[in-house]
């Protein structure tokens, strides 16, 4: 097990990415309910230069590590794929094509090679719940009461006519109208 914790540990320190950018891309799970990471692995051997087709590591031991863990952003999820059972079995991922082919794309990611980050874990669901959820109420009715606060103060800005009836009219009973 020390073993084991030990390759972890040089795994993690081997990624082509800082546990900084991991921890900024996962926090996209907040807003969104969840994030998604693809699993991308590489051959442990050493340096390779900058020529080399194979990453480099900074170990040469030929084991295979974990290369990056690449977020896959939440917009481009076309649709989730279930089993019978209603387990997740992966997601379609949608992208503009590159070059002079603009057509979109869809790549499917099968779920051995993500890594799924929620906030809740509701009725089976995969993408689960925005933190952002319980807020909606209160900026909606605050973002109404501005409204009619704004309205309100063009109102009484611009001004409400004011008619005042000389006491002549009034004594007379209406004989000048």
């Amino acid at each position: 097990a020390k073993l084991a914790a030990v390759f972890i540990e040089e795994c993690l320190d081997d990624l082509s990415h800082t546990w900084e950018d991991l921890m900024s891309e996962l926090s996209t799970m907040l807003p969104y309910g969840w994030a998604g990471f693809e699993l991308v692995y590489k051959l442990r051997q050493g340096d390779q230069g900058d020529r080399s087709a194979t990453p480099s590591s900074k170990f040469s031991d030929g084991r295979i590590g974990w290369r990056k863990f690449a977020p896959r952003p939440q917009d481009t999820l076309a649709r989730w794929d279930f089993d019978d059972a209603g387990g997740v079995q992966g997601f379609w991922q949608q992208a503009m094509g590159t070059g002079t082919n603009k057509a979109i794309v869809e790549t499917y990611l099968p779920i051995e090679k993500l890594l799924l980050f929620k906030t809740t874990s509701r009725k089976a669901n995969p993408e689960g719940r925005s933190t952002l959820w319980s807020a909606y109420d209160p900026w909606y009715y605050r973002k109404r009461l501005r409204e009619v606060s704004a309205i309100g103060v063009e109102r009484n800005v611009a001004g409400i006519p004011k008619i005042r009836i000389p006491s002549e009219i009034i004594e007379a009973g209406g004989s000048y109208l």
